[in-house]
């Protein structure tokens, strides 16, 4: 059998500020390239006022997820035409438009 090197934490112990700098901060949100390219479309698109989601999605190249993630950061309200189960339609908060 092959010699392993085996290294062990010792809990407590001070890690170089270099080693961390790879580490995300997981209670940050994430806001990267996308999501602000997602904000800035959702500001253009909804600048008139309201619109069907679905037509929103598919105008675009951008996932769903990153919209929703830019609709999240700006305040964009939800709301359902008709009845409980009809198109989401997206609208922007006053101070948003």
């Amino acid at each position: 059998m092959e010699d392993v090197d085996i290294y062990y934490a010792t809990i407590g112990a001070r890690i170089p500020d270099e080693r961390l700098s790879n580490y995300v901060d997981f209670d940050e949100p994430r806001h990267g390239k996308k999501t602000t390219e997602a904000e800035t479309y959702l500001r253009e698109v909804l600048k008139d006022g309201p619109k069907l989601k679905q037509d929103i999605i598919d105008t675009t190249d951008l996932t769903e997820r990153t919209l929703q993630r830019a609709a999240e950061k700006l305040g964009v309200s939800s709301q359902r035409a008709n009845t409980l189960h009809g198109p989401a339609i997206w609208e922007l908060p006053d101070e948003a438009a």
